[in-house]
């Protein structure tokens, strides 16, 4: 057990700072802009302020709420959270009954990376459509973030929220991201979680266990 928990503690780390950056860093320099001159109510800051202390709240809990539940509830939770009040956005939901019975518990990298890719395309991309696709197979689990954003600038080098809450959370889960354009001119990010690469139930530390 001293073993397993000297190598998890550098990813608990690294989950740490990919967490404040994404709910507190971000979150700061939004509302510094107004929300990009999108944010005028007070409603609205309230909104994106329980949003980032649900999360922070989950990481400090264990992630108790999303470890209880199904992958489906997971990712409808962060569909429910990302969107703002009185902004005009499309999200379509397209997933198989496989992938959406699995247990959330299993797969919280994969909750989070797509967390982070939706926000990326409401808060950066400025969609306005956005599909959010789950499916499974014998061998992997797939979850796609589709947007009808500004898309990526080739010239500017990726960012924290893209290079780690993204790609380095799924690299350490042992899945992989691909981050690229699509038809529309916006952003397609694609998370793969190989089933073999999943922890299993006996596998799972609880948040006394660290």
């Amino acid at each position: 057990m001293t073993a397993r928990l000297v190598d998890e503690t550098p990813i608990r780390d690294s989950e740490l700072r990919r967490t404040l950056h994404d709910e507190v860093l971000q979150l700061l320099e939004y509302l510094s802009t107004g929300g990009h001159g999108q944010l005028s109510e007070p409603p609205q800051y309230q909104h994106l302020a329980r949003e980032a202390a649900t999360t922070l709240r989950e990481l400090l809990d264990g992630d108790a709420a999303a470890a209880s539940g199904t992958l489906d509830a997971a990712l409808q939770e962060i569909i429910r959270t990302a969107l703002h009040p009185n902004r005009p956005t499309t999200i379509r939901v397209r997933r198989d009954a496989q992938a959406a019975a699995l247990p959330a518990r299993q797969f919280l990298p994969v909750v989070g990376a797509a967390r982070e890719a939706l926000r990326n395309a409401l808060r950066h991309a400025e969609s306005t459509a956005i599909e959010l696709a789950w499916r499974c197979d014998s061998q992997c689990l797939t979850v796609i973030v589709d947007d009808d954003g500004c898309g990526m600038d080739p010239d500017v080098e990726l960012g924290f929220g893209t290079t780690e809450s993204i790609i380095g959370r799924m690299h350490d889960a042992g899945g992989t991201s691909t981050i690229a354009s699509n038809r529309r001119g916006g952003t397609r990010v694609t998370l793969r979680q190989p089933l073999s690469a999943v922890p299993q139930d006996d596998e799972l530390l609880s948040p006394e266990g660290w």
